[in-house]
């Protein structure tokens, strides 16, 4: 019996936290949270990046690779010197300490410097790779991997050929047959048409001459 009593006596603050949740001040800080954005710069002399989280208000503060971060006077955490090519997973928390105050988490990347971007090469392939077309990517660019697409794309594409036909010059008989097939049945047609009209003017002139 005494032992269930000291487990009660050691669970009993843990009770006692979980139902003084004030969830109404969860809720107000859920609300908070979807207007949290963040803003991404480049140090090029460096080849770092800064996040800047902003409007963390009423203390919101975040966590980053297990470390705290506290907002400043801006309602804004910067966190500083990161890596070209990084993941970042970073928490957002309500200062709550009777509740779960876990809000939301923003997915930062950032992105790779193009160093082959200003190639030479690039010029003719400008807006056609994405190695060429694009200052910052999400994966480092290369000059094996420049080589790689520009020979890729090449062995794919080719200019379609122009078929020119050889005109060949027709001779006379040719010529003649061509014109033959379009009229000849036309100028037959013509023919016996006038020899029957002459076969007849024929018949009746000899009539009128001999009085018939």
């Amino acid at each position: 019996m005494k032992r269930i009593l000291i487990i009660l006596a050691l669970f009993f603050p843990i009770f006692i936290k979980a139902a003084t949740c004030d969830y109404s001040k969860l809720n107000e800080y859920n609300k908070l949270s979807s207007n949290v954005d963040y803003e991404v710069t480049r140090n090029n002399d460096t080849n770092r990046y800064k996040v800047t989280i902003m409007n963390l208000y009423n203390n919101m503060y975040v966590k980053y690779n297990g470390v705290i971060f506290l907002s400043n006077s801006k309602n804004e955490v910067v966190i500083d010197n990161i890596n070209e090519g990084e993941n970042l997973n970073i928490l957002i928390y309500a200062p709550l300490s009777d509740c779960d105050s876990y809000l939301k988490t923003l997915n930062i990347s950032t992105q790779y410097y193009n160093r082959m971007y200003n190639d030479n090469r690039c010029i003719k392939y400008r807006t056609i790779l994405n190695i060429c077309k694009y200052e910052y990517l999400s994966y480092k660019a290369t000059d094996t991997l420049l080589t790689s697409a520009i020979k890729n794309y090449e062995n794919s594409y080719k200019e379609p050929e122009e078929i020119v036909e050889e005109v060949k010059e027709k001779t006379f008989l040719e010529s003649l047959e061509d014109f033959m097939l379009s009229w000849g049945v036309q100028i037959i047609l013509v023919l016996l048409s006038s020899l029957v009209t002459i076969s007849i003017f024929k018949v009746q002139y000899r009539k009128v001459k001999h009085g018939i």
